[in-house]
């Protein structure tokens, strides 16, 4: 009998599939440092379920706990980083995150950088070290070959100064989303639905 490949050499993923026939994506972020309450969420009919590392308090074994988690199931992993780091958004890739959320972009530049770093070379800047998310590197090809593909890299609009760059930031090549914050930012989030040409809501 063939042995089932482990999930680590699954690349697909299955949430920017659904984006990209224009479906609707559901999850939750964790603020909790808690692999069990993970685990516990993976279970749950989601697409996707967010590490927030911005509000919540992760170290970087708390993270790859996180991540590890949820690899029973086909829920996607995903990492809110603190702020735009390349060491940091490189780290949640390594270890095994799908995509990237990062805050407080203001500026075309900054997403630029978003999205290099999320990439490698030539699209990118990304440095080689996927230990987690190349299986433990016993299928590094096959992750370079998809890595770039399947990496899913948002940005945060959720300032004025972002608000009043919001379509440049929107132009970036290889940035895949731009969010705009809820919550407290709801004159923002109205202001750049209409500045992108969206009036609803």
């Amino acid at each position: 009998m063939k042995p089932t490949p482990h999930r680590l050499l699954d690349h697909r993923n299955r949430t920017l599939e659904r984006l990209n026939t224009g479906a609707p994506v559901f999850g939750l972020f964790l603020l909790s440092a808690s692999s069990f309450l993970a685990e516990a969420c993976s279970t749950l009919p989601l697409d996707w379920l967010m590490v927030d590392g911005e509000a919540g308090a992760f170290s970087k074994g708390d993270v790859l706990h996180m991540l590890q988690a949820m690899g029973g199931s086909d829920v996607t992993p995903m990492v809110r980083v603190s702020h735009l780091d390349r060491h940091t958004i490189e780290h949640a890739l390594d270890v095994g995150a799908f995509g990237v959320l990062v805050p407080k972009v203001d500026t075309a530049e900054e997403a630029v950088d978003a999205a290099r770093f999320c990439r490698f070379p030539p699209r990118g800047a990304r440095g080689i070290n996927p230990v987690r998310a190349s299986g433990y590197f016993s299928d590094v090809p096959g992750y370079l070959a998809a890595a770039n593909a399947r990496t899913l890299c948002m940005v945060q609009i959720e300032s004025a100064q972002a608000v009043e760059n919001v379509n440049a930031i929107a132009a970036v090549p290889r940035r895949r989303r731009a969010l705009y914050r809820h919550g407290g930012s709801g004159r923002l989030v109205w202001t750049a639905r209409r500045r992108c040409g969206r009036k609803d809501g």
